[in-house]
């Protein structure tokens, strides 16, 4: 078993909070005073529909896309005004919308890439022998360019260059998108299983029903507003979500 870095078991201060969080593009309102808290060791599944806010959410998280009014807070640090690269190197990790591959680097090319940054100039060899420890398929993939590879293979490796330097949290964008079905089975147990090795997990995801059965909290979103939180079951059982995303009427 692959021994990442665990983070601290859950505390009363989340590792990464959205206080009251607005995002505008030019005069849309894309996001609205939105919060979201994410602690140690957790899978938290933000859900919605399309243009709902969640990739713009994502982009908010990772410094992509500026705040307008609120805060983002990493371990009760207001890290707002951070860049992409300081935020990620306190300990964030990213699995970004459609695997996003560097098509003509090999596997290993990909994986080094995911650790040069802050401190860290590339991967040891331990770095990737742990990542290849969490997905073995890619034990014989390393030296093949990463555009020939399957959507499956491509997503390990995009799990695997997040995790390669350790994140105490990873955010995932959509991991499920484009997979066959027995490959979204497979994309949730390792979500799972990253969750075991005491990494946090923010998922955003329109599998809602998949999203669920791992998640520990949910997040809905509509017209860039969080309009239900709660447990799983919780989610699951509100009529907006059984109509709206589970495929079924209450």
């Amino acid at each position: 078993m692959a021994n990442f870095q665990t983070a601290e078991a859950v505390s009363d201060v989340p590792l990464l909070e959205l206080d009251n969080v607005s995002v505008n593009y030019g005069r849309f309102r894309a996001l609205s005073n939105v919060g979201y808290r994410i602690y140690p060791g957790q899978i938290v599944a933000l859900l919605g529909g399309n243009a709902s806010g969640k990739s713009t959410s994502m982009k908010t998280i990772s410094g992509t896309t500026d705040v307008t009014e609120g805060r983002i807070l990493w371990k009760g640090e207001a890290v707002t005004a951070d860049k992409t690269p300081k935020r990620m190197s306190r300990g964030i990790g990213v699995v970004p919308e459609g695997r996003r591959m560097f098509a003509s680097l090999t596997v290993l090319e990909n994986l080094q890439l995911g650790a040069w940054a802050g401190a860290k100039r590339g991967a040891s060899t331990r770095d990737i022998e742990k990542v290849v420890e969490l997905f073995p398929p890619l034990a014989k993939l390393l030296h093949r360019p990463s555009g020939v590879l399957s959507g499956g293979e491509q997503q390990m490796v995009a799990f695997g260059r997040a995790l390669i330097r350790n994140p105490e949290l990873v955010i995932m964008d959509e991991p499920s998108m484009g997979l066959a079905p027995a490959l979204v089975k497979r994309v949730f147990e390792i979500i799972e299983e990253i969750r075991a090795r005491g990494v946090a997990v923010f998922i955003v995801e329109q599998n809602a029903r998949a999203a669920l059965k791992v998640a520990d909290y949910a997040y809905v979103l509509a017209a860039g507003n969080v309009v239900l939180e709660g447990a799983p079951s919780v989610v699951a059982d509100a009529p907006m979500m059984t109509e709206a995303y589970l495929g079924k009427r209450s």
